[in-house]
């Protein structure tokens, strides 16, 4: 909510995003963080200041989320519940005095660690002292560079909590960090390395993440679809086999490979995301000027796929942008569309079209994986506009039929925009005689 406000509304996204530090913090946090950083960097900052005070003594697992804001990394320095990679903005500063109560907040934790040893459950399967010693040594050369006077203690601490962990887990730390510092491997090693992996749930992650960097990579469809099925979690497959055919299908699109980007875009499961796939498919198409016969078939596949889909804000856009493309062939099939439309986004109970992407996530047992995609598009009021200025009375008619008043205001307010900026008519300024 605080990440869809700030465009518009500064002031009422941070009163949105200090309510969430009362509740666990996750990734969109620090996202959110980068974000206002763009807007206003002094709030930014007070706001990790609020947010280090709220999250203190938590979990390091959600302490560590505070881990990359103030280093300006794109990600965080400990083995986090869900992970993402952060859009660090253009320009930004590392800041070393929050840098500075981090690190104290780390190297006080371990002190209270040493001294009352607690091994708090997880989701993870890196203990708690497990998260202090991999967050310390993944930043320790950020530390070393600009907080050199706490680079001993930082030492010190490593020390000290890595002594205390019990063998099984210095084995697993030493391991991520290995791993973290070992040459990128190409597709058929991480595999390799995945299979040979004892730990069912590690050995998913380490698929999926390597089917992930394959999605938009040039290996065979076939070869990664045979990995997809190594998998054991049946939930995490038919997640990665969404995200899969969604990403080729996008790039089948780029490459004005349409065939094969309809064939793919049939097998994504999300069936308002398929509806999506099918309205970018048609678009392309129509430009390549497709005879009005096949236009007419791909612009009725997607309704198809839509009818069938959940009312989703993600459906809403596709049938609006179907409505307009319709504009091009068949007017009146064009208002049918938007009244079909008009109805879905009747059944959403609070449409919100401020927000033009959609997460996209494979969530496992120990890990998950969050991507956003873009679904820039027709909201109702722009598309209601557009077909608005080749059929007035019929969009109109369409506008009353929204049961959201808000929206029924703004529909009808867009439609009638367009003819007050029309040129006036000359008036006549001679007096007429009386009949």
């Amino acid at each position: 909510m605080a990440s869809s406000l700030l465009p518009s509304d500064k002031a009422a996204a941070l009163a949105f995003a200090g309510r969430s530090l009362g509740y666990p913090a996750t990734l969109s946090l620090p996202s959110f963080l980068y974000q206002l950083s763009e807007v206003d960097r002094a709030a930014a900052d007070q706001l990790y200041r609020d947010a280090l005070s709220a999250y203190a003594n938590a979990p390091m697992e959600r302490v560590l989320y505070l881990s990359s804001y103030p280093f300006g990394n794109d990600r965080e320095a400990g083995e986090m519940p869900g992970y993402t990679v952060y859009k660090v903005p253009d320009g930004f500063a590392p800041n070393p005095q929050l840098q500075r109560l981090l690190v104290q907040t780390l190297l006080r934790r371990v002190r209270q660690q040493i001294e009352r040893p607690l091994d708090l459950a997880t989701s993870s399967d890196v203990s708690e002292p497990g998260q202090m010693w991999l967050a310390l040594t993944r930043l320790e050369k950020q530390i070393q560079q600009s907080l050199p006077d706490l680079a001993p203690a930082v030492e010190q601490a490593k020390g000290s909590i890595f002594a205390q962990l019990p063998q099984n887990s210095q084995s697993r730390v030493g391991q991520i960090i290995s791993e973290q510092n070992a040459p990128n491997k190409n597709f058929d090693e991480q595999i390799e390395a995945a299979e040979k992996n004892p730990n069912v749930d590690r050995r998913d992650q380490q698929f999926v993440f390597a089917i992930i960097g394959a999605s938009s990579a040039n290996e065979d469809l076939e070869r990664v679809l045979s990995i997809v099925d190594k998998i054991s979690d049946a939930g995490v497959r038919l997640q990665l086999l969404n995200w899969l055919y969604f990403s080729r299908t996008q790039r089948a699109i780029k490459d004005k490979q349409l065939d094969v980007a309809r064939k793919l875009a049939s097998k994504v499961d999300e069936l308002d995301q398929r509806g999506y796939l099918y309205s970018q498919i048609a678009q392309e198409s129509l430009k390549q000027n497709m005879d009005q016969t096949q236009a007419r078939e791909m612009l009725e596949e997607v309704i198809a796929a839509a009818a069938k889909a959940p009312a989703t804000m993600v459906t809403a856009r596709t049938v609006l942008g179907v409505a307009y493309l319709y504009t091009k062939v068949d007017m009146s099939r064009a208002i049918a569309v938007l009244g079909d439309a008009v109805k879905a986004i009747n059944r959403i109970e609070q449409p919100d079209f401020s927000r033009q992407y959609l997460i996209r996530k494979i969530e496992g047992k120990t890990f998950g994986s969050y991507a956003s995609f873009q679904t820039p598009g027709f909201s109702p009021e722009n598309a209601l506009r557009a077909v608005g200025r080749m059929d007035f009375d019929g969009t109109l008619y369409q506008a009353s039929n929204f049961t959201n008043k808000s929206l029924r205001a703004l529909t009808t307010l867009a439609l009638v925009e367009p003819c007050l900026k029309a040129p006036q008519r000359p008036q006549n300024d001679k007096k007429k005689a009386k009949p």
